[in-house]
């Protein structure tokens, strides 16, 4: 449709290795979207996780994620928690 779209995004993220075994991280992003037709969301993204490293094959980690978007267009603002597990094998 030939439509414009200026996206800005900043995030930052710190990880911490609590022991050998043991990580946990924590994030925060921010992204402005603008498009061309008069259309602006605000949308915010916040999480933490820890993982457990049981060798080097092996690890299983767990997570909650927050998300929330506030737009200018009726019906695209939401908000909603994401939990997640996760259990990594690698060879």
């Amino acid at each position: 449709l030939g439509e414009t779209l200026t996206n800005t995004r900043v995030s930052l993220t710190a990880t911490a290795d609590m022991t050998a075994q043991w990580q946990a991280s924590a994030t925060l992003s921010y992204q402005k979207a603008e498009y061309s037709t008069f259309r602006k969301d605000d949308y915010w993204e916040g999480g933490l996780s820890a993982t457990y490293i049981y060798n080097s094959h092996l690890s299983a980690s767990a997570g909650y994620i927050f998300r929330n978007n506030n737009s200018t267009l009726i019906g695209a603002d939401f908000s909603d928690d994401i939990v997640n597990v996760t259990l990594s094998f690698r060879s």
